[in-house]
């Protein structure tokens, strides 16, 4: 009976002292999941505290901790659906923390009496870093990716050449050291750029061994990874005048070509200009020296990797046809001039060239064989064009001095080779009326016999 007076009395003082609005928003119940969570890194870190009719309130709650017993007030504001998502940090204190009461921080009178449990573990060990994949990248493919997981900032990649002769290390952002270590924020991929030469020739000479280490001392297994040579698909002489080489295939951007004499022993110095290079082609242009080497002998070039030290397969160029070819066809007076025309050239050069007429030992005159040519002429040149004709007036001079004497006409090679006589040469003889001084008078005695004209 007392009981009950005293529990009445409870309620009457607390409606006297307390009212309640009639649209007070209390809690009815306090619930946690996960009961165990881990300070980070690993694992999980956080759990959920949800609060029956909670919507949008803010809460105090009575608590004991691995210190004891404490009250947090005005922390925190639930969501739409009473909850709240809680995680611990690296300080978190491990143990077992004990919920007691809760209450909506609007209305402190009211407590409502809970009993929920959460425990702090300490982090579990990271899971050692894993490679499942790994290649050659950067422009000049001096440089390493893997794939996998567990990378972190503190991780280190160790890189040594196969004989172990040769040791470079690189460092994730953590350390602050150079060279670095490039890690996504994800962990499951790196990259990095070699930089010690001996690493470098190794990589690209038949591959290095790579190993990661964590911060926590965990590692990976050894993995070998090797850089390619540039390689060449197909190589062939461009440009009209076909000195220009191109090569298809995969490249490096800093790649450059070595390009040498036919057997492959010398190299010819400043061989070429124009040196464009992309990741699929290289284009360049021979220079003089290289071009008399390319039209007598051929020449054998390789594309190589500076950064690696390696090569590709070797191109061979066979020489070029450049001989000269061409012909005399006729001889023709219009007027009281004379001219001499016909066609000249060399193979596969796209050029005019020059054509130099000789009589009796003696040099008469040049021209240069510019002239519009018909189908027939670029097919026997194999160029295409069609500006290998001449048409060329014979000096006065030479008339008066070798009239009568066989014409012999060579074209003259511009690429060095031989001055090759034309079709025809020495089938047409200067024209032009005979002088009195290339005249013989015989007599016998005071009579006239005969006169001589040669």
């Amino acid at each position: 009976m007392s009981v009950l007076r005293h529990t009445a009395l409870f309620f009457f003082l607390a409606g006297i002292l307390s009212p309640l609005p009639a649209f007070a928003q209390l809690p009815l119940w306090l619930a946690v999941s996960p009961e165990d969570i881990y300070k980070p890194p690993n694992a999980p870190s956080c759990y959920t505290i949800a609060v029956g009719n909670g919507a949008y309130m803010t809460i105090d709650f009575e608590y004991i901790g691995p210190w004891g017993y404490d009250v947090v007030y005005g922390w925190p504001t639930l969501d739409e659906n009473g909850q709240a998502y809680i995680c611990a940090d690296e300080n978190a204190t491990e143990g077992q923390y004990t919920f007691l009461s809760v209450r909506n921080s609007e209305y402190p009178w009211f407590v409502l009496p809970v009993w929920a449990q959460v425990t702090v573990h300490a982090a579990p060990p990271s899971p050692p870093p894993v490679v499942n994949g790994y290649g050659p990248s950067c422009d000049n493919w001096d440089c390493i990716w893997a794939t996998g997981y567990s990378f972190m900032p503190d991780s280190r990649v160790i890189v040594v050449s196969p004989d172990w002769a040769h040791q470079e290390s690189y460092y994730g952002l953590a350390w602050g050291a150079w060279p670095p270590l490039s890690v996504n924020a994800e962990g499951d991929r790196f990259e990095l750029q070699l930089q010690d030469s001996d690493i470098k020739h190794a990589f690209g000479s038949g591959g290095v061994y790579f190993l990661v280490v964590n911060g926590d001392g965990t590692t990976s297994a050894w993995n070998t990874v090797g850089g390619p040579p540039p390689a060449v698909y197909s190589a062939s002489p461009t440009c009209s005048d076909l000195y220009c080489l191109s090569f298809s295939g995969s490249f490096p951007l800093n790649a450059y070509v070595d390009i040498r004499t036919p057997a492959g022993f010398e190299t010819i110095p400043d061989a070429y200009t124009d040196l464009s290079v992309t990741p699929t082609q290289i284009t360049l242009r021979l220079n003089a020296n290289a071009r008399q080497v390319f039209d007598t002998t051929g020449l054998r070039a390789w594309v190589v990797n500076p950064a690696l030290q390696n090569w590709s397969s070797d191109s061979y160029f066979a020489p070029l046809d450049r001989s000269v070819v061409g012909r005399i066809d006729g001889v023709d007076q219009q007027g009281s001039d004379y001219y001499i025309y016909g066609w000249a050239c060399a193979r596969t050069f796209a050029q005019s060239i020059d054509v130099h007429f000789y009589a009796g030992g003696s040099f008469l005159f040049a021209t240069t064989a510019s002239g519009s040519s018909e189908a027939a002429v670029a097919a026997e040149c194999r160029t295409g064009e069609f500006h290998y004709r001449y048409w060329a007036q014979i000096p006065p001079g030479v008339i008066q001095e070798h009239v009568g004497e066989p014409i012999y006409a060579y074209g003259i090679s511009p690429t060095g080779l031989g001055n090759l006589p034309l079709t025809l040469s020495g089938s047409f003889r200067v024209p032009g009326a005979l002088s009195l001084s290339r005249r013989e008078y015989i007599y016998l005695g005071d009579r006239l016999l005969a006169i001589d004209s040669q």
